[in-house]
């Protein structure tokens, strides 16, 4: 994804055989953060998963791992300093708070920027 693109898009919508035209903008539409989660599905302890991504503005970054309930599990990467137009890798090793592995199951990994964006993409444990 490129990190020079527009943040905001016009679109006109216009039927055939009608008189109304209507146009709409989305503003602040920012690229994609996320560029790969491998290996996935993952098989913790002997694996961990791998993040790349690349943030459009400098800004602090924190990755959390939550489960199918909405709970926090994980907290791989805690207020870090991120650069744009760098490609950086940070990695999660399928444990959870109290350093037993993670079940089988689904996961959403979460990162957020400072300014409030936030980018989440599930993770599948199996083992």
């Amino acid at each position: 994804a490129a990190l020079n693109t527009p943040d905001s898009l016009i679109f006109a919508f216009c039927c055939e055989n009608s008189c109304v035209r209507t146009d709409t903008l989305i503003k602040h539409l920012l690229p994609k953060i996320i560029n790969i989660v491998a290996p996935n599905p993952f098989n913790p302890p002997g694996q961990q998963v791998e993040v790349v991504y690349e943030v459009p503005i400098e800004t602090v970054v924190n990755i959390k791992i939550y489960d199918q309930n909405n709970r926090l599990v994980a907290h791989p990467v805690r207020d870090a300093t991120r650069l744009p137009s760098t490609a950086y890798c940070d990695r999660w090793d399928g444990l959870l708070w109290d350093g037993s592995t993670v079940s089988n199951g689904l996961f959403y990994l979460s990162i957020e920027l400072s300014n409030g964006i936030r980018e989440v993409y599930p993770i599948y444990v199996k083992k």
